[in-house]
């Protein structure tokens, strides 16, 4: 199992939201703040902004999966 799937497998068991929330911008190369939020109430409208801040914070994914996730300016 690579790091990056590790990290997504923990992700899924630690906050499932943020884990559907990933799968629902996975089609895009760069995900800023306002794709998330509209991918959240979208995709994923029971989910808290909890959800966006761990794929905000999960720098593993950033680092490992291909993709980024852009954070705070």
């Amino acid at each position: 199992m690579t790091r990056a799937s590790t990290a997504i497998d923990a992700l899924s068991r630690r906050n499932p939201d943020a884990f559907r929330l990933a799968q629902a911008v996975s089609f895009a190369v760069v995900v800023d703040r306002a794709l998330l939020r509209a991918a959240r109430v979208a995709f994923v409208p029971d989910a808290d902004a909890g959800a966006e801040a761990d794929l905000i914070m999960h720098g593993q994914l950033e680092s490992d999966s291909g993709y980024t996730i852009m954070g705070a300016d």
